[in-house]
């Protein structure tokens, strides 16, 4: 339903017994009534531009002042371009909640609220006022496949390392600085799509690969885009090698890295590939499509050159006296 400037009085959609998906644009919540009747079937609910807080909606039900009651056919919630600034307990009502659009508000911080949706596998807080990776509950973070926190005012990474079975995350438009954060992607392991770019990361000379260098070891095996690009095989053979990665929590152990902090403020560092990779790897790059191919020694048998003794081309006058007196011995 949207509203428009002439609409008056309240509106009753109690009638609407078979109802599963519902969308509200630009109409007040309070103007709503029969929206209780309608929690035990709705499995989509889409409300733009007309909430304020989750209160309102999922435990008053707008117009309806109705007291707290469960929402548990609702899979999917979209709340996007709304005026919502804190989330609260009434998300303890969604526990089916699969999919959370909370994009497009004033959001600063999530709390423990978001504990409550145990469910989760696709989370949107895109363009909201966050600086921390959001929490949630142990069985979301083994779920949740999806997340987006582009447009935010993260520093870090740190608590991605609980999503192991993140598939797609977006963190475009930070404020990521430092590479070391980047840590925090090894333990991803069925990542196949990333998007960093807008964050002054991603404006190292060779963000790229020193991004795949911190990835698991596992993206080898898919399909992995950056960015919207996907990984080239040249850049794949950066990701570490083994079965398991583990997650290095100390920035000492990040020799192979570059701190950023210090690398965009002191502009007395050479402009060379610094310590994010070994002078192999600088040879590759400089070095990579120019090298010419050689012919291929497959089959053939290297000579194993024997090493003399003594130097063939030594005189007999440099030979020490005691093995030159044995040999006449032996001739004699």
């Amino acid at each position: 339903m949207h509203g428009n400037s002439t609409l008056q009085g309240t509106i009753n959609i109690c009638w609407c017994h078979k109802l599963h998906m519902l969308e509200i644009k630009r109409v007040p919540l309070h103007l709503f009534t029969g929206l209780q009747n309608l929690r035990t079937q709705l499995k989509v609910l889409i409300c733009t531009r007309c909430v304020q807080s989750l209160q309102e909606l999922f435990s008053s039900c707008g117009g309806d002042k109705s007291s707290e009651q469960a929402w548990p056919e609702l899979h999917t919630v979209c709340l996007s371009f709304n005026q919502i600034q804190q989330l609260d307990d009434s998300l303890k009502l969604l526990t089916g909640v699969c999919v959370l659009d909370l994009s497009h508000n004033n959001i600063t911080d999530v709390g423990y609220y978001l504990e409550y949706l145990s469910e989760l596998t696709h989370l949107n807080l895109g363009y909201n006022q966050l600086e921390r990776i959001p929490a949630l509950s142990i069985g979301a973070r083994n779920k949740l496949q999806s997340l987006v926190l582009r447009n935010n005012k993260l520093e870090n990474l740190q608590g991605l390392e609980q999503f192991r079975n993140l598939q797609e995350l977006d963190v475009a438009n930070n404020c990521i600085i430092e590479t070391v954060q980047l840590m925090y992607l090894s333990t991803l392991h069925l990542m196949t799509k990333l998007i960093l770019q807008g964050n002054p990361v991603s404006f190292h000379p060779y963000y790229r690969i020193t991004v795949v260098k911190n990835m698991s070891p596992a993206v080898v095996t898919q399909k992995v885009y950056l960015d919207g690009r996907k990984l080239s095989r040249a850049e794949l053979k950066y990701v570490p090698k083994g079965d398991v990665y583990k997650l290095r929590t100390t920035a000492t152990m990040f020799e192979a890295s570059v701190n950023s902090a210090d690398y965009w403020l002191d502009t007395s560092q050479p402009s060379s590939l610094t310590s994010a990779l070994t002078d192999d790897d600088m040879e590759s790059l400089v070095h990579q499509g120019s090298r010419s191919k050689g012919k291929s020694s497959k089959g053939k048998k290297k000579i194993k050159k024997r090493q003399p003794l003594i130097d063939d081309h030594t005189s007999d006058s440099s030979v020490p006296n005691s093995i030159a007196s044995t040999d006449r011995k032996s001739v004699v």
